[in-house]
């Protein structure tokens, strides 16, 4: 097959993926707007148009949801939220990231972890 042909062929796979995607997530919005709405934006981040590394870095980016959220959710629970608290959620991500070998997740962990943290209460 030749090279132009493959390339083809992989973008029209890799659009495919993407409009896939995208009705899922869209369809998991429209049943919950904050779960739906992550999925969307994890889905198409994750969707590689190479194929290369597409399921580790969506193994990754689980992993590193896991860490931040859970950290930010530790801290939202037993400290009053503001900046110290949004800091120090940062830095126990990056330590975590660090020792479970996980540094090219951390800036997902990272967003994670603010995003919980710095939820309002109610």
């Amino acid at each position: 097959m030749s090279q132009l042909r493959e390339n083809r062929l992989y973008f029209i796979t890799y659009a495919l993926e993407c409009l896939i995607g995208t009705l899922i997530g869209y369809s998991l919005y429209r049943l919950h707007p904050v779960i739906g709405a992550w999925s969307l934006l994890s889905i198409i981040l994750v969707l590689s148009p190479d194929r290369k590394d597409a399921l580790n870095l969506a193994i990754n980016r689980i992993k590193a949801n896991l860490i931040g959220s859970s950290t930010g959710l530790i801290l939202f629970s037993f400290l009053p939220m503001g900046l110290m608290t949004i800091c120090l959620g940062v830095f126990l991500t990056l330590v975590f990231c660090r020792f479970l070998k996980l540094e090219v997740a951390s800036r997902t962990a990272m967003i994670s972890v603010l995003i919980v943290t710095m939820h309002e209460p109610g």
